[in-house]
């Protein structure tokens, strides 16, 4: 890493609100079926499987979704039935409903607050259940009774009924979503026990594609000094597309070593030779090669 460089791109990222490309396919299907069955391909496993039929969406919820695209500004449809919509915190969404009485499919760009937020009132809107393409399977619902509505044979279910706890899944996984759970419901440890940053579970924090691909290993981790933000680096150069905004907890869940990394002072820095080397610490902006 090039001495004095990397803080100069850090604080360039943090200062573009475009900076959060992290990305989320969605399908959006009603929570209402009939006894009838069909055939379909498991999107998760590409095998054929027999489920039940999905009821279309009724008159009063097509009009509710319609009348939350236009409160967003929604652009469209095209004429693929495409609608685009622009949050004013950075984040952004497309929304394919050709025919919205059988569900959509959502196109996130940028788990931002407002993003999740469209995301749980959309659900609620349509009584639509959310299913992420994501390698954990899992399906969503904003409310107790939609998840009563779901048959036993479609992937966990679990209730999210606020932005915090949707971008807990989506960005951390179920095993973040639990803690999270746990955390407001008194159940479980407790945060001091549990929880071990000052900072809360769902506070955002910059990380690298990359990183969170597997593609290059977690050796890097900064608590600026400016404002007290985490960053989650690989000590190599950093190009605006690399960022992504993601939770804290889903960090933590990623790399459970960042840990041992929650009593960092800010305007501190901890690195590692490798991922299986122990973190080593120092004050000021990170200036070593690694």
């Amino acid at each position: 890493m090039q001495q004095g460089s990397e803080a100069a791109v850090q604080r360039d990222i943090e200062s573009t609100p475009e900076a959060t490309p992290m990305s989320f396919d969605i399908q959006f299907l009603p929570c209402g079926y009939s006894e009838a069955t069909e055939t379909i391909i498991n999107p998760f496993t590409g095998e054929p499987q027999t489920a039940r039929r999905h009821r279309p969406l009724s008159q009063v919820e097509v009009q509710a979704i319609r009348n939350l695209l236009t409160s967003v500004g929604a652009e469209g449809p095209d004429d693929h039935g495409c609608y685009t919509v622009e949050f004013p915190d950075g984040g952004g969404a497309e929304v394919f409903a050709r025919e919205i009485a059988v569900g959509c499919l959502v196109v996130v760009r940028g788990l931002t607050a407002d993003a999740s937020r469209f995301l749980l009132d959309l659900g609620r809107a349509g009584a639509m259940v959310m299913v992420p393409i994501m390698e954990e399977a899992v399906a969503i619902v904003p409310t107790e009774a939609h998840r009563d509505q779901l048959p036993d044979d479609l992937p966990r279910r679990v209730v999210c009924g606020s932005p915090e706890e949707l971008s807990d899944v989506l960005s951390g996984g179920l095993r973040a979503w639990e803690r999270y759970r746990g955390q407001v419901a008194g159940e479980g440890p407790s945060r001091a026990d549990d929880w071990p940053f000052p900072d809360p579970p769902d506070a955002e924090v910059i990380a690298l594609g990359r990183i969170l691909r597997g593609d290059s290993p977690l050796l890097l981790v900064a608590h600026d000094l400016d404002d007290g933000a985490w960053q989650f680096l690989d000590g190599e150069h950093v190009f605006e597309d690399d960022a992504v905004v993601v939770s804290l907890a889903g960090m933590a869940e990623f790399d459970p070593t960042v840990r041992d990394l929650a009593d960092l002072p800010i305007g501190w820095y901890a690195w590692r030779g490798d991922v299986d080397k122990a973190w080593q610490r120092d004050a000021g902006e990170p200036t070593i090669d690694i």
